[in-house]
């Protein structure tokens, strides 16, 4: 997937109390459950290198 510049998410979920107000690291470290991957694509190729400079210009 990395040569086809494609990046993968995980995603995953937990249920947690109402009163929660923040969560910790040490909170989610364990009793996740897992709903799946997405895979997006990564435009960190010759284009977007292109594109960022084309906008670097147009600032100045």
């Amino acid at each position: 997937m990395g040569k086809q510049r494609l990046r993968v998410l995980a995603f995953a979920r937990k249920e947690v109390t109402p009163n929660k107000r923040s969560l910790q690291r040490h909170d989610i470290a364990q009793g996740l459950v897992f709903l799946g991957f997405q895979d997006i694509i990564d435009p960190s190729g010759e284009e977007a290198i292109a594109a960022v400079n084309a906008c670097q210009s147009a600032l100045c």
